[in-house]
């Protein structure tokens, strides 16, 4: 038997709209190796899209699909399918700092695409993704409330200064790639 903690997270990526309630279930499954397996959530507010990441235990998320809310399904494979590959890394593992000062990270990507969007998640100790800033590829530098970003289109690089640190700030911070803003 294999016990699967909860190795599906719900990532939705909204820029606008906060405090709209998720429902996901089961949380757990019980699953021998290589069976299939069902999962729902449920949103308490429509949605432009919605994400589907699977996340192994101290890894990084993973894009599973998107689901937009016409109807249509997009997934990486079929992305990569035609020839377009984007990669982001992030080099630091832990940083580390103090109540009411300031902290960056670094996130590189590669990418064929000449407009795109990145964006800033953190994950909480309890596993839930909550999503912090977007960046566009043809905007300056984005800023929302304690965050900010320092990004270099050239470079293929983006910062985030988190500033005044809290400690509900302590989080795994991810940075990732789309195409679309609402993607």
């Amino acid at each position: 038997m294999l016990l699967l903690a909860p190795v599906l997270i719900l990532w939705i990526q909204i820029s606008q709209m906060n405090g709209q309630q998720i429902k996901h279930f089961p949380e757990f499954l019980l699953l021998q190796e290589g069976e299939n397996f069902t999962t729902y959530c449920n949103s308490s507010s429509l949605l432009s899209s919605l994400q589907w990441y699977k996340q192994r235990p101290g890894g990084s998320p993973v894009l599973l699909m998107i689901l937009t809310k016409s109807g249509e399904v997009k997934t990486q494979q079929r992305w990569t399918g035609s020839g377009v590959a984007q990669k982001v890394t992030q080099d630091q593992s832990d940083v580390s700092s103090q109540v009411g000062q300031s902290v960056t990270l670094s996130c590189r990507y590669e990418t064929s695409w000449s407009v795109y969007y990145l964006y800033w998640y953190k994950q909480l100790p309890s596993g839930q993704m909550t999503y912090v800033i977007r960046q566009s590829s043809e905007a300056t530098n984005a800023r929302k409330e304690r965050y900010s970003v320092n990004f270099k289109k050239a470079d293929k690089s983006i910062k985030l200064t988190i500033s005044a640190l809290q400690l509900e700030d302590s989080a795994k911070y991810f940075c990732a790639l789309s195409l679309s803003h609402s993607a």
